[in-house]
């Protein structure tokens, strides 16, 4: 615990202030002694901290083994180094270095929860085993730093609550809690990924691959930019005019171009196909396939798969026929895969449309 004493150290007149030239800028360093329990605290500011206006600030615990020596049991070093790289960013701020090491509980006992973690418990759990509580850290001696130094308004860049409800109950006012970056070690992914499937039975959370994902959007309807909308389409095209309006009278970027888009009878146009006989693999479709309308290619596929929840084999693709959208819909179409033909038809709406009744 911290007392109520708070004082600069000074030794022979020096006061333990200096410039601190770093490879994020030059900052100032300033010690500050607890002298109840002897440590040393480190305030490293940018600029004036005395002003109306409230004071970018990040209070970070001592962590020996993560801002030192690169821990990749933790993100302690990582939040640490952002925090001094968005102070620098914005021109003014403050690190409040505390030396509580280890959640309060000390480098030894920290290094016994090490053992702990070792064989399979959090840091949470390994600390309960030591007989401390979960967290001991104490943030008084940051607020009475902060208040010498002439701060009371700040903007605090951190991901705990609590450690903003004791500043305040110390006089401290926190206009803004800025969340500090997710710095995940390829060492903690593993059991970030256990947490976030356990937590996630509750909303039904499954594990999905790229071509499940690819699949459903496919059967939703969902365009893939890079395969069926790249910027050689535009809205009308691509079936996305609903996005579009015409009707405020705001001459946005590329409405002129647009306009004439929308009067041109002849352009080409999105289309969604089945197979006509699907079978699960064969053919295997893609992209970039030919459509045939009457023996003559009007397009080709932007996308393609094989729909395992409604057995149709899908495809997205560009027809340019000189038909009109309405006529289109209603032609036999065919799809070339390895120079054999497969008769395919327009479908109006997505395959998981409830409305969808031609199925």
């Amino acid at each position: 615990m911290v007392s109520d004493e708070i004082s600069i150290m000074e030794k022979g007149g020096i006061p333990a202030d200096a410039k601190l030239p770093t490879d994020q800028g030059d900052f100032r360093i300033r010690v500050f002694h607890d002298a109840t329990s002897g440590l040393d605290h480190v305030a490293l500011t940018l600029g004036e901290m005395e002003g109306p206006n409230p004071v970018l600030v990040r209070v970070h615990s001592e962590c020996l083994t993560g801002d030192a020596f690169g821990s990749l049991r933790c993100d302690c070093g990582p939040q640490l180094n952002a925090a001094i790289r968005q102070i620098q960013e914005v021109g003014w701020g403050c690190i409040v270095y505390l030396r509580q090491e280890g959640r309060g509980i000390g480098l030894y006992n920290k290094l016994d929860a090490y053992f702990l973690q070792e064989k399979g418990f959090d840091t949470v759990e390994a600390n309960q085993l030591l007989d401390f509580e979960d967290d001991l850290r104490d943030y008084k001696a940051a607020a009475q730093m902060l208040k010498a130094m002439g701060i009371t308004k700040i903007k605090l860049v951190t991901n705990n609550p609590q450690k903003v409800a004791q500043l305040e109950s110390y006089g401290i006012t926190v206009v803004e809690r800025i969340p500090t970056g997710i710095f995940l070690k390829k060492e903690n992914a593993l059991k970030l990924f256990d947490i976030l499937i356990d937590e996630g039975k509750t909303y039904k959370i499954s594990l999905c691959g790229m071509h499940a994902m690819d699949i459903m959007r496919m059967e939703s309807g969902y365009l893939h930019w890079g395969h069926d909308i790249s910027p050689e389409e535009n809205q009308f095209e691509a079936g996305l005019n609903f996005a579009v309006s015409f009707k405020k009278n705001i001459n946005f970027i590329g409405r002129a171009a647009l306009e004439k888009k929308r009067d041109k009878k002849d352009h080409k146009k999105f289309k969604m196909l089945i197979l006509n006989h699907s079978k699960e693999g064969a053919p295997l479709l893609l992209h970039d396939e030919p459509i045939y309308l009457k023996d003559k290619i009007v397009g080709r596929t932007t996308s393609g798969c094989y729909s395992f929840n409604y057995n149709k084999n899908l495809a997205f693709g560009y027809i340019n026929s000189g038909l009109t959208s309405d006529q289109i819909d209603k032609q036999a179409f065919e799809i070339e895969v390895e120079k054999k033909k497969y008769p395919a038809s327009v479908i109006t709406r997505p395959l998981n449309d409830k409305k969808l009744n031609s199925l």
